[in-house]
């Protein structure tokens, strides 16, 4: 099998209601990205755009979900039931990220709105990061916050754990930000 990296360049990319498959590739774009209510992405997807803004598509991402590029992303209501890789540029979380696969997964240190919890499997702050909750946070399974790591709750956030909570790091709550 081989990989093959699919990339849009700055040209529109849209679907509704569809899943895209990319077992052994990547889709890529660094313009406009649409997708419809119901759209899953299996396998990897990067949005990449290195200036400007680029908003990051309401989606179910069931594979690796990279943003880079120096741009600004925008990330509104996002599934993560893969993995999450984020550098450079500035992002903006403005609705719920859902971390929300059926086994382990790491919260990648970001400044979250709304963060959900699901699925199964513990979901672990990231190690030597900071995760911070600006609105609130739900979760229904376990979470890890290990030695080197930080989850924060910021401006009036409120948090409700359904399972334990296990903190060998820092948590705080109702922290200035």
């Amino acid at each position: 099998t081989n990989s093959v990296t699919l990339d849009f360049g700055s040209n529109a990319f849209t679907g509704t209601g569809v899943t895209f498959s990319n077992a052994s590739g990547t889709l890529q774009s660094a313009g406009a990205v649409t997708l419809g209510s119901g759209t899953t992405v299996n396998g990897a997807f990067t949005y990449n755009a290195a200036s400007g803004s680029q908003t990051i598509a309401d989606a179910t991402y069931s594979g690796t979900l990279t943003l880079s590029g120096a741009g600004t992303k925008t990330v509104g209501n996002v599934n993560l039931t893969g993995t999450y890789s984020a550098a450079e540029g500035t992002r903006t979380y403005n609705g719920t990220f859902t971390y929300g696969a059926s086994g382990a997964q790491t919260i990648a240190g970001e400044s979250y709105n709304i963060l959900a919890l699901s699925g199964s499997g513990t979901k672990s702050v990231a190690a030597a990061a900071t995760a911070t909750v600006g609105a609130s946070m739900t979760s229904s399974v376990p979470v890890s916050v290990p030695v080197t790591a930080t989850l924060q709750l910021v401006n009036s956030a409120t948090a409700t754990f359904s399972d334990n909570l296990t903190v060998d790091g820092t948590y705080s709550a109702n922290a200035t930000g």
